[in-house]
Parts: C-alpha cells; sequence; structure tokens
C-alpha cells in the first residue's frame, strides 16, 4: 500500500495539515523521506499513519 495524502487534524504533537506523496503526473511516490529536527513530530506523524491503517484494515492474527 502506497499512500497518496495524509491528513491531520487534532493529532497530539502535530500541526494540523495535510500532506501529499505524489507525483507531478499523480502517482504516488516510491520513497518518501521524514527527516527533522528533535521533537520535531517525525514519531508522531509515523505513529498517526501506523494506527490510521489499522483502523483503515488491520493485518490480522498471526499465522502458524
Amino acid at each position: 500500500m502506497k499512500l497518496a495524502r495524509v491528513t491531520f487534524l487534532g493529532v497530539l504533537g502535530l500541526a494540523d495539515a495535510t500532506y501529499d506523496f505524489v507525483s507531478a503526473n499523480g502517482r504516488p511516490h516510491d520513497l518518501v523521506v521524514l527527516t527533522g529536527p528533535p521533537a520535531a513530530g517525525k514519531t508522531s506523524f509515523l505513529e498517526a499513519v501506523m494506527f490510521a491503517k489499522e483502523v483503515v484494515g488491520s493485518y490480522g492474527g498471526v499465522v502458524t
């Protein structure tokens, strides 16, 4: 799954904003690099994406 756009509204530690991860031709990028100084919200950003993904469709249980 590739993200095309993510919007954060009221997420603790993140400003309300929308981020687009698509190129000029409208296709999602193959790689997105998240950078910033300490305490800039990088981990909060990734955790919010992870939690949202689990709400949309979880990975399911462990297959044994």
